[in-house]
C-alpha cells in the first residue's frame, strides 16, 4: 500500500504510523506543534479543547524525525502546493485499489494496526493508551511526557515495524 502513495499522502501515512493519531489530527497538524528540541509532537493544537477524542502528546521516533526535519517549515505539516490538505479520499481510494486492498482498509487502519502491533511487541498498556489518546489512568500520567523514557517502548516498537517497511517503500518508490 505504501508503495502506491507518494508526496503528501505518503507523509500522511508515515505520520499516522508513527503517531498512531486519527487522520483528522494529522491533517490539522502544524509545524508549531512539532518540537524537535524535545522530540515531541503535540497533536492537540494550542487553544483547541480536548474532547472525547483525545489528541495526546507523543514522542517522535528517530525515523520520523529523519523524515520531518528536512521538510520543516511553517503552517500545515501535510500540505500540497503550499496549502493545507483537507482530504485525501480520492488519492487514498486509488492507491488502495492499485494495492488490491478492500474498501474496509481506511486511514484508520494504520491506527488499529499500530495499536495491535504495540500490544504484540509487549508495549505496556499505559504507553499504548498514551499513544492512542485513550482515557488517562490518573494524575501521574500527566507528567509521563517529562520522563526520559516517555513512551520509549512504544517508539521502539514502532521503529521495529517501520524499518522493514521503509526498505520496501524506498524500493517501490525508486521504481517509479
Amino acid at each position: 500500500l505504501l508503495g502506491e502513495v507518494e508526496g503528501h499522502v505518503l507523509l500522511l501515512c508515515q505520520l499516522l504510523i508513527f503517531t498512531c493519531a486519527r487522520p483528522s489530527a494529522i491533517l490539522q497538524l502544524e509545524w508549531s506543534q512539532v518540537d524537535f528540541d524535545h522530540n515531541l509532537i503535540f497533536l492537540n493544537k494550542p487553544g483547541r479543547s480536548q474532547n472525547k477524542k483525545v489528541r495526546p502528546t507523543v514522542k517522535m521516533a528517530p525515523s520520523l524525525r529523519a523524515i520531518l526535519e528536512p521538510l520543516k517549515g511553517e503552517g500545515p505539516v501535510v500540505s500540497f502546493e503550499g496549502r493545507a490538505v483537507k482530504s485525501v479520499k480520492t488519492a487514498w481510494r486509488k492507491a488502495r485499489s492499485r494495492a488490491g486492498l478492500p474498501a474496509d482498509v481506511t486511514l484508520y487502519s494504520f491506527r488499529h494496526t499500530m495499536g495491535r502491533w504495540m500490544r504484540s511487541q509487549g508495549v505496556p498498556d499505559l504507553e499504548i493508551k498514551g499513544m492512542l489518546g485513550h482515557r488517562t489512568l490518573g494524575v501521574t500520567e500527566r507528567y509521563a511526557e517529562f520522563s526520559p523514557d516517555f513512551m520509549a517502548k512504544a517508539v521502539e516498537a514502532i521503529e521495529r515495524f517501520w524499518n522493514p517497511v521503509a526498505i520496501q517503500v524506498e524500493a517501490l518508490q525508486s521504481q517509479k
